[in-house]
């Protein structure tokens, strides 16, 4: 108790400070500085919308910010340190504007361009969940599929990177996810493989045997319009398949039963005929 009472002090005596200044930090300054919430701010563990809640900061309050992780902001309130997200503090009033980080001169040729999204810790949404998915199919990730890139993402996409011979960043670039949800990447047992969950492109063919949110999307298209009646799984299968199939014939095109860009295209459109329309 003596010690976090110290740290209490401590903390309250350089937020009086820095408030003393009546200053802010200029673009070209750095951490730390004082920020204020927007409203009542759970500040967390760890930079994760589901890590253990360690103190909640009334609306109003000043905190001392030091760094950042993500979403992040890493700040003291009253002698506590957590991670509080960035979009709830501002500058009395004014958004928080930190200064860039310097542009890095690469040394080697640059990436290959893709179509994906850098994933990192700290993110959160559907790409990030889609990224679980694929990784926990070939072995890699046993969490939850909350689309949340913690700790554990981290260290299965380190995994994967480690099996693939890619640098072992614990970030899913581009380069990365290209191999993961188009090339044959080993599983965590060596064996190179083709990922059936479906990536978050939009467009991403969808075939027999493909899962995830994306099949999900397609089933509740397909059902919407009445060519499809089975359960939205999210799984590829046969009646998948021939509700596709039931589509592509309605609107004249070639029968695979394969969902490619062109038919999601016309599917998702809002004049795409339903299965009883003449």
């Amino acid at each position: 108790m003596k010690k976090y009472a110290v740290i209490r002090r401590l903390s309250a005596l350089i937020l009086a400070i820095i408030l003393s200044a009546g200053t802010f930090p200029a673009l070209s300054e750095s951490y730390p500085f004082v920020g204020f919430t927007t409203t009542s701010l759970n500040m967390r563990k760890q930079p994760s919308s589901t890590a253990q809640i360690v103190d909640t900061i009334p609306s109003g309050d000043p905190v001392i910010i030091t760094g950042e992780s993500g979403n992040y902001y890493i700040v003291v309130h009253e002698g506590v340190q957590g991670y509080a997200l960035k979009q709830y503090l501002v500058q009395r009033g004014n958004p928080i504007v930190t200064q860039p980080a310097a542009p890095v001169i690469p040394t080697a040729a640059p990436e290959e361009d893709t179509p994906y999204t850098m994933l990192y810790t700290g993110m959160e949404g559907e790409k990030v969940k889609t990224l679980q998915q694929a990784l926990n199919e070939l072995g890699f990730y046993s969490g939850k599929m909350d689309g949340d890139f913690g700790t554990g993402t981290k260290n299965a996409v380190i995994s994967f990177q480690n099996k693939n011979k890619l640098a072992a960043t614990g970030t899913a670039d581009g380069a990365m996810q290209k191999l993961l949800f188009e090339g044959k990447p080993k599983n965590s047992r060596g064996t190179a493989t083709d990922v059936k969950t479906v990536s978050y492109l939009e467009g991403a063919e969808i075939a027999s045997g493909a899962k995830g949110d994306a099949v999900i999307k397609l089933q509740l298209r397909l059902k919407e319009l009445g060519y499809y009646t089975g359960a939205a799984d999210g799984i590829c299968g046969s009646g998948t398949v021939n509700a596709v199939k039931k589509f592509q014939k309605k609107i004249g095109v070639t029968q695979t039963g394969k969902a490619d860009a062109a038919t999601q295209a016309l599917l998702y459109d809002f004049s795409a005929p339903h299965v009883n329309a003449a």
